[in-house]
């Protein structure tokens, strides 16, 4: 890696790392802060109806069906604004950063700038790596700091529930570098930003529209929707859903395994590709 380049380029995207990083700290915060004002309403009052106008519009009346299956109601709403709200904001970071890592360099003539100086393909790239690698754990740093600050507000500090929030923001973690390699592999292989950005921006659209369409048959009792649970598997999301690894099921072992193995992959194809191909400089 190049320490010059590194600095340069947490210099450069600083700005939307800590926007995205900020606003999800302060929904997971809010959330909190709401939870609690709602609980508080439901006891003064010892009625769930009266919570119909509070903060939120939190059902309390779900708390015992929450409980019973070993889990929170703020572990489950943070389970369910995960693929809502969460995976938006990370992709959205995703999308504009996998793009100005190589390949707007490329399209702007910058990259011909920093290869005259004694800067090789191969320290580019694999910095680019680090940062982006970086980046994302540093914004699920943020998620899990903020959601046990959210936790401790409202008092649910068992184990348990810490080891939900834990395992959740590895599972982000994981199938964010995983999406993220496969866009960083686009913005490796295409000379314009154009190319790259509809590529990277398409794909991961694609795989969240696609997840939405499966998660959208589950959700209903309609029975001719069922039939669109098939786009689930063809979406890079089905292996992660936070539902699913709130439960700590031994199964998340092999996503996450196969998570690590798309990322590694991802990236060694675009650090190749960078290093060998023509660049129009």
């Amino acid at each position: 890696m190049n320490l010059i380049l590194l600095k340069q380029t947490f210099k450069i995207n600083r700005k939307i790392l800590l926007c995205i990083s900020g606003l999800i700290a302060f929904f997971l915060i809010i959330m909190g802060i709401a939870f609690k004002i709602a609980i508080s309403n439901n006891s003064n009052n010892n009625s769930s109806s009266d919570n119909s106008n509070s903060i939120g519009a939190i059902d309390i009346s779900k708390i015992d069906d929450i409980k019973h299956q070993n889990s929170s109601m703020l572990v489950y709403m943070i389970c369910s604004m995960f693929p809502m709200l969460f995976s938006i904001l990370i992709m959205v970071y995703i999308i504009i950063t996998s793009n100005s890592l190589i390949a707007n360099q490329v399209d702007k003539g910058s990259m011909a700038y920093t290869l005259s100086t004694p800067i090789s393909r191969k320290e580019i790239s694999l910095t680019q790596t680090f940062y982006f690698v970086f980046a994302i754990l540093f914004i699920n740093l943020i998620m899990m700091c903020s959601s046990f600050i959210s936790l401790g507000i409202v008092g649910e500090t068992s184990s348990k529930q810490i080891a939900q929030i834990s395992v959740i923001s590895l599972g982000s973690f994981l199938f964010n570098v995983a999406l993220s390699s496969i866009l960083f592999m686009f913005s490796c292989t295409f000379n314009t930003s154009g190319k790259s950005f509809a590529f990277g921006a398409g794909f991961a659209i694609l795989c969240y529209v696609f997840f939405m369409l499966g998660y959208m048959s589950e959700q209903g009792s309609i029975a001719s929707l069922e039939w669109l649970k098939i786009f689930q598997y063809l979406s890079l999301n089905s292996l992660f859903i936070p539902l699913e690894v709130k439960d700590l099921n031994s199964n998340i072992i092999y996503q996450f395994i196969i998570l690590i193995l798309i990322a590694i992959i991802g990236y060694g194809i675009g650090n190749f590709t960078f290093s060998k191909r023509d660049l129009p400089l």
